[in-house]
């Protein structure tokens, strides 16, 4: 279901198979495509992807939303979910505001958490030198840095990711998007927030 809604219609969304597409070894990406501009075409208003690094390994989340939004025009484009815990902020807030310029405003960005005490995600952040204990306080920092650097120049006083060094940095400055980019947040375990929505402001000119 979309993040963002117009008007109070129910809306539908299709999850596109990333993950199949590993498992299954498919050389070719074309029914990713098609799947999506199906989608567009039978009036569904967004088409989603999952993520994960090694837990549950798929074709890369971001990478697959440019690709597809190049192929469509109106559906909407989303993470359900995407582990931000796993980025540097600087990098993600960089990635996002390039593609959402790029396909015309339409990211939504779903942030998850994982599940804690769970040995395939505890290792997805172990192999990154990350401590899992950590991934809902970086998760929400993250996200207070990708504002700051989205509207600032300067976010070096923001959370604890980016060294007191890094300012003038510009991420993703150069990248006016067309709208803000929507974030939502869910996760499984304790301690997790039941659910989240706030607007992410995009890059200005």
């Amino acid at each position: 279901m979309s993040a963002q809604s117009s008007d109070k219609r129910i809306q539908f969304g299709v999850l596109l198979p990333t993950r199949e597409a590993v498992m299954s070894g498919r050389a070719d990406p074309s029914l990713l495509y098609r799947l999506a501009e199906r989608a567009e075409e039978l009036g569904f208003d967004s088409v989603w992807v999952g993520d994960s690094l090694t837990a549950r390994p798929r074709i890369d989340a971001l990478t697959t939303l440019a690709a597809v939004g190049a192929r469509t025009r109106r559906v909407r484009l989303g993470t359900a979910i995407y582990l931000a815990a796993l980025r540097h902020p600087l990098l993600l807030a960089y990635q996002l505001a390039s593609l959402d310029w790029i396909t015309g405003g339409r990211i939504d960005f779903g942030i998850g958490f994982g599940k804690r005490s769970e040995p395939s995600q505890e290792h997805e952040f172990a192999i990154l030198g990350l401590d899992q204990a950590s991934r809902m306080s970086r998760s929400e920092e993250a996200v207070r840095i990708m504002r700051r650097l989205w509207r600032e120049n300067d976010a070096q006083r923001v959370g604890t990711q980016l060294p007191r060094a890094t300012s003038q940095s510009q991420a993703g400055q150069r990248h006016p998007a067309a709208a803000t980019v929507p974030r939502c947040g869910a996760g499984r375990g304790r301690g997790a927030p039941r659910s989240s929505a706030r607007s992410v402001p995009p890059p200005q000119g």
